[in-house]
């Protein structure tokens, strides 16, 4: 349901104007409707824009030159990453994404696109050498197109004649030119994981393209297999060269080992080291003599100790020899004689005399037996005494010696870990170079071709049919940008619910564009009205008729002012069709023109003859019947038209105004006052402090917000309220939205 719909049913089945909500500050809301409307409002800009790029895409169909691309295809295949791994089974790596884009990149760099242009002399080509120029242009520029052979004739008419070509730079900036153009051509792609490169090739000539993208495969397969090969011959010489260093050092680390040893008398072998041996048998024989030393010891103080006891059986333990039991055995037999000779003689008997004299002489030898016996036991101790502290001096001075060769030993362990792992590190380089340098003359090469490019038929660029709808829908959508852009930066009136809210009263009517008739500059706005009772036009002037009656009592007259805030916005025909459509439904009307500078003065709207004005202010003054003054519609007998005279200098007093109005009411219903615009002049301000209802008119699509705002605001400053908006020359096909009829109809609910 568009704007005329929405207000024909609001005005049917809601209450009075004066009971409808203010939308006061309500925003534009933007949807799909308002989106259409938006394009049948710029359909001709958005037309041009079309049609523009629909042009701009055949030209450039036209001037472009075809661009044929051609593919081939190589697979990758993975490597050995380390060259000097000595595993003996090593896993076939799968190939990695990111060794993958590796390859890419090295393909389209600059390093390898020389070799390419090296291999098919681009250099030589104008269409990659920018410093040369193309032999026969002059044809070529007439055959280019007609737009890049005017362009050098528009240089020339400015003055810019081509002057002499200039020397050429070196050959290393050409070769530098080249590869640029080169790799602008050229492109590498993969589809996801696969180890498969598609190589791209773009060039204007079909079997140049397809001779780019096969050399370029074919010396990369090239120069991965030659990468390959060097590396394995560097390999090899390192490892050869590290396995003849290593053998040098090997050498020299036994040498000095010899000589060391040599020269401070140590070993490598634990079972050369005689210090060591000698220092064992010393400890040995050390403790040996030490526990001899302890037992003659023990055995000198036992001795001694019962010696100084007196205990017999003690020292014929200790002290045994031969000479002494010869000794005791001569005492036990002479101590038997004189036990014999006791119990014979008396004491002092000379055989028993000579008897303890036997038995002392033999106790005397006994004694100095015993007293020799113990100095040989004092000679024995003092021995081991000597002998222990020989063996504790000859340990010493070993012990001495082995801790000044425990430092020579440590220095000669160091170099027999020194050779210990130059002997390691020889064996692995021998068995690498050995699996290596049989087969890096061999080595294949980690890149093959699959696919080779065949000759391009048809033109990769430009395609007609994709250049022709991305134009035209490319076009479209930047007008349609434009056009929403000209749309946000346009505040005219388009909505109504908006157009209520920015002037702070409600919206009564909307008034639709009329239509012309055939042959007619001007409408018939009688004959709309008349003619068709029903068409939204004259629904729209009876519902802000019925408004504005509900303003006021039913039995009331009542006087409408109707202003605008600019010239040319509507006020005069929307007062004219306001007081018409009064007239038609029998309401006794009276319609005042107080606008004499308005093109569409009310005469005109209803096609009646236009003559000197037959009112003028001065007869109101002299009580002239205002009846005479009046001049009827000959269609409409309930219509009555007063114009005021133009130039009247007393037009403007308010006292006159009043007094009108007074004698109008006394024999109208309904007056309708046609003001002028509220911002070009006062007349709508006095003119309002004396009518019922005062309408502010606004016209679609030409009334801006800020002109209908201060329009609404110069009113109240007066202390005059709007009592509601109506807007005229609205779209029959426009929309507002359906949404502003919903707000109304839950209001009333």
């Amino acid at each position: 349901m568009g704007v005329l719909d929405e207000t024909v049913y609001t005005q049917r089945f809601t209450p009075a104007a004066t009971d409808w909500p203010e939308t006061q500050g309500s925003g534009r809301l933007i949807g799909a409707r308002e989106l259409m409307g938006l394009a049948r409002r710029r359909r001709l800009l958005i037309a041009m824009f079309g049609l523009s790029g629909l042009l701009l895409s055949l030209l450039a169909i036209h001037e472009l030159s075809p661009s044929y691309k051609a593919q081939s295809m190589i697979l990758l295949e993975p490597d050995d990453p380390n060259l000097l791994d000595d595993a003996p089974d090593q896993a076939v790596q799968q190939p990695n994404s990111s060794k993958l884009d590796t390859e890419a990149d090295l393909m389209t760099s600059r390093s390898f696109a020389g070799r390419v242009v090296d291999e098919l002399n681009l250099i030589a080509e104008p269409e990659f050498n920018t410093y040369l120029v193309a032999a026969g242009s002059e044809q070529a520029g007439a055959s280019a197109g007609w737009l890049r052979s005017w362009l050098p004739g528009v240089s020339a008419a400015f003055g810019q004649d081509e002057q002499a070509a200039a020397p050429l730079p070196p050959s290393s900036v050409q070769r530098d030119s080249a590869i640029t153009v080169l790799l602008s051509r050229l492109n590498t792609s993969r589809s996801g994981e696969s180890s498969v490169m598609v190589v791209s090739a773009v060039d204007e000539q079909p079997e140049r393209a397809a001779l780019i993208a096969n050399t370029t495969t074919g010396l990369f397969v090239d120069w991965s297999r030659d990468q390959k090969r060097e590396e394995m011959k560097e390999a090899a010489d390192f490892l050869r060269q590290q396995a003849g260093e290593l053998a040098t050092r090997i050498g020299r680390i036994e040498q000095e080992i010899a000589e060391y040893g040599g020269r401070n008398q140590v070993s490598s072998d634990p079972r050369d080291d005689l210090l060591r041996l000698a220092m064992q048998q010393a400890n040995e024989q050390l403790s040996a003599a030490r526990g001899d030393l302890t037992q003659a010891r023990a055995r000198l103080a036992q001795a001694q100790a019962a010696a100084a006891g007196g205990v017999r059986s003690g020292m014929d333990q200790l002290l045994s020899s031969d000479f002494l039991r010869t000794l005791r055995t001569e005492e036990a037999t002479a101590l038997g004689e004189r036990a014999d000779l006791a119990r014979s003689f008396a004491q002092a008997h000379p055989q028993i005399q000579r008897a303890d004299a036997k038995i002392a002489s033999v106790r005397a030898l006994m004694s100095e037996e015993f007293q020799r016996i113990l100095a040989g036991m004092e000679g024995d101790v003092r021995i081991a005494e000597g002998r222990v502290a020989d063996f504790e001096r000859d340990l010493e001075a070993a012990t001495v010696e082995l801790r000044q060769r425990s430092l020579a030993e440590i220095r000669l362990r160091e170099l027999n870990r020194d050779l210990l792992t130059e002997q390691k590190l020889y064996d692995v380089t021998a068995s690498r170079l050995g699996k290596l340098d049989p087969f890096a003359a061999v080595a294949k090469a980690n890149a093959r071709v699959v696919s080779v490019a065949e000759v391009p038929t048809s033109p990769y660029f430009p395609k007609p049919r994709m250049l022709v709808g991305g134009g035209v829908v490319g076009a479209l959508v930047l007008g349609f940008v434009v056009a929403v852009t000209l749309e946000s930066l346009d505040t005219r009136i388009r909505d109504g619910r908006g157009a209520a809210g920015v002037a702070g009263a409600p919206l009564l009517a909307s008034i639709p564009r009329l239509r012309r008739r055939l042959g007619s500059r001007k409408t018939d706005l009688f004959q709309e009205i008349q003619d068709s009772p029903h068409a939204l036009p004259a629904e729209a002037f009876r519902a802000l008729f019925r408004s504005c009656r509900r303003m006021v009592p039913k039995d009331r007259p009542q006087s409408v002012l109707l202003t605008s805030a600019l010239p040319s916005e509507g006020a005069s025909p929307t007062a004219a069709g306001l007081a018409a459509t009064a007239a038609l439904l029998g309401a006794r009307t009276v319609l005042i023109d107080l606008d004499p500078r308005c093109a569409d003065r009310p005469a005109s709207l209803f096609q009646e003859p236009i003559g000197p004005s037959s009112f003028a202010i001065d007869r109101l003054e002299r009580g002239f019947d205002i009846a005479d003054g009046l001049k009827p519609v000959s269609a409409i007998p309930s219509l009555s038209i007063l114009e005021i005279a133009e130039g009247d200098p007393r037009l403007v007093g308010e006292d006159a105004l009043e007094t009108l109005l007074f004698r109008l009411r006394e024999s109208c219903e309904f007056v309708v006052i046609a003001a002028p615009p509220v911002l070009c002049r006062e007349t709508a301000v006095w003119a309002g402090a004396h009518v019922d209802t005062v309408l502010l008119v606004a016209s679609w699509n030409r009334t801006s917000d800020e002109k209908l705002a201060q329009a609404g605001q110069r009113l109240r400053l007066s202390g005059i309220e709007p009592r509601g908006l109506v807007i005229d020359q609205v779209e029959p096909e426009a929309s507002s939205a359906r949404r502003t009829r919903r707000h109304r109809t839950g209001a009333r609910l």
